[in-house]
């Protein structure tokens, strides 16, 4: 009864929400097949059928019809429709399957050419029944506790293959199968594209890689390299190194009695990210004049290299590994190219029988960490300004030769231009934007610039600035976005910035350093991204009750027990319900 009741109010729920743009229609009436193409899964042979518009039609829209006869054989037919060139937030359409018909299987084709086939749950009744699949939410939450409760089963293949969305969409397939009957038909009406509201970018970030370590808990595997036998070691959690309250780990071998190497690993496949662009370790040694590297990388491509200088002077350094430049060395499974394909799976640090004269090598590691790409979302902007006025934008303030000119960009509209002759070298050439709400947190700001300045080299240049400020007004950072130099034809510069704690109020700072001739800018604007976790923290959360059944009289008061299962710790201010 509990689910039957979670559906049908989760349907609802997620068509208030996610149905509130406006959408865009994928049935054309006045074409026969409705502007779909029909296929009859060449794959499993003898099915046949036929793709159509109907001269009937539901809720005042056009009805297609997809027919299959399984007669002489096949498994399905299909009609495809191909998506518009942009995000997808939610799918809808109005379907009427065979009575038979528990599910009804549509495939997804996404910007990778990944295809994913959801077999979606109907109503056993028969009857016309809208279907609901809010596809980005679906696959960021897919199998966690707050997936939607829409999908029988999920499969991939294809493409990036990873099992996740990659915008913008492509196709949308709907089957009609043999297990709906010898000769069934499945309609469809009213199948809309709702776009999303939020464009994807790529930001860099580092992450903390060892908060396990930190916590006085391994996470690390040890491989004894057992396809060697003779090699003995282990791997120790080490307080108060590299300092006091800091942890690391010691990786030790004795090859005295044979083997070939031991290893510490690490597997990255629970980080959301779409590249690992390098990793840092701090390592020391008194022992270890070297070691070897295994990383893996997205295809499951081993990449290896071995006898990796290293100090062994009993002072911490500084380790970058680069997957980048692992690859073109050793390299076995995966695509088996030699070549880097994001992100790293695994890395895994070996001492070798080379390590060490004395055979008896060992190694301490701590603060691992990573340079990661992962995707963000663009929300709406706070501030744009595109200078379409013949004058100053209200609430800019500006000092030297600045005015509003054209053309702009694209030789249309106009232009923020910035000029100053040689004469005029020393007298200060700028503007300052009206103040705008912000929020700490990471924004993207992008903006439109051309330049013919004396740019002997790039310190002589047009900057752009953004200065942050608290709800006081006072000045807490000023953000270098970017520069334009030398003799440039327009072009886009954007990049993700890192609003401080505090931040309250911003506003843009563009002026002319050390250089003449003229600035053009235009298009400013700026908005907040919205960034997803990294790391799968959270298990399950799981609560209970001392009354028998949870049934709770009107006024009782109820106690709850909270147990929060997580994958990696939580911190302090995470582990308060409020």
């Amino acid at each position: 009864m509990r689910t039957v009741i979670l559906h049908m109010l989760m349907i609802p729920a997620l068509a208030a929400t996610a149905l509130c743009r406006q959408p865009v229609s994928l049935i054309d009436g006045n074409r026969d097949t409705g502007g779909g193409d029909f296929a009859n899964g060449p794959e499993f042979p003898g099915a046949s059928g036929k793709l159509e518009v109907t001269a009937k039609h539901f809720r005042d829209k056009p009805v297609l019809s997809l027919h299959g006869d399984f007669t002489m054989g096949g498994k399905y037919v299909q009609a495809s429709i191909a998506l518009p060139d942009s995000g997808v937030d939610t799918l809808s359409f109005w379907v009427k399957a065979p009575l038979v018909a528990s599910q009804v299987t549509v495939r997804l084709v996404d910007g990778s050419e990944q295809c994913h086939q959801i077999r979606l749950r109907i109503n056993e009744k028969g009857g016309w029944q809208q279907m609901v699949l809010p596809v980005e939410e679906f696959f960021k939450t897919m199998g966690t506790p707050s997936a939607p409760d829409i999908a029988v089963q999920y499969e991939k293949w294809g493409g990036s293959n990873d099992g996740k969305w990659h915008q913008p969409g492509r196709m949308l397939v709907i089957l009609c199968t043999e297990d709906m009957g010898t000769k069934p038909t499945v309609l469809m009406s009213d199948v809309l594209f709702y776009p999303s509201d939020e464009k994807a970018t790529s930001v860099s970030k580092e992450i903390q890689l060892d908060e396990m370590l930190q916590a006085g808990e391994i996470d690390w595997g040890f491989n004894l390299g057992q396809e060697f036998a003779g090699a003995k070691g282990g791997l120790d959690l080490v307080r108060n190194q590299p300092q006091a309250g800091e942890n690391s780990m010691r990786v030790h071998a004795d090859f005295t009695g044979g083997g070939a190497y031991v290893g510490v690993r690490k597997s990255f496949t629970e980080l959301d990210v779409k590249a690992i662009k390098s990793i840092h370790l701090k390592m020391r040694s008194e022992t270890a004049k070297s070691f070897a590297l295994r990383l893996v990388d997205g295809t499951g491509q081993c990449h290896q290299r071995k006898d990796v200088a290293f100090e062994c002077d009993g002072r911490w350094h500084d380790v970058v590994i680069v997957p980048a430049d692992v690859a073109g060395g050793e390299h076995w499974g995966g695509a088996n190219d030699g070549k880097w394909h994001d992100s790293v799976q695994l890395i895994e640090l070996m001492l070798n029988s080379s390590s060490d004269e004395r055979k008896r090598p060992d190694l301490y590691i701590t603060d691992v960490r990573a340079d990661v790409v992962v995707e963000a979302k663009v929300k709406a902007a706070a501030f744009t300004e595109g200078f379409e006025s013949e004058q100053s934008p209200a609430g800019w303030e500006t000092i030297g030769t600045v005015r509003i000119a054209d053309p702009g960009d694209n030789d249309q509209g106009n232009a923020l231009l910035l000029e100053r002759t040689l004469a005029g070298l020393q007298a200060e050439t700028g503007a300052t934007s009206r103040v705008f709400d912000v929020a700490p947190g990471t924004w993207q700001v992008q903006y439109e610039w051309k330049a013919k300045l004396h740019s002997p080299d790039n310190s002589y240049h047009g900057s752009v600035a953004l200065e942050t400020f608290d709800r006081a007004g006072a000045l807490l950072e000023t953000i270098p976005v970017g520069i334009g130099y030398g003799q440039k034809d327009w072009q886009v510069s954007s990049k993700p910035v890192v609003l401080p704690a505090g931040a309250s109020r911003a506003k843009f700072r563009i002026q002319l350093e050390k250089t003449y001739g003229s600035f053009w800018l235009d298009d400013l604007s700026a908005s907040p991204l919205s960034i997803g976790p990294v790391e799968k923290r959270i298990e399950r959360i799981l609560l209970a009750t001392d009354t028998v059944g949870n049934l709770f009289l009107p006024g009782e008061t109820v106690g709850f027990e909270v147990k929060v299962a997580a994958v990696t710790p939580l911190p302090a201010e995470q582990q308060v319900m409020q």
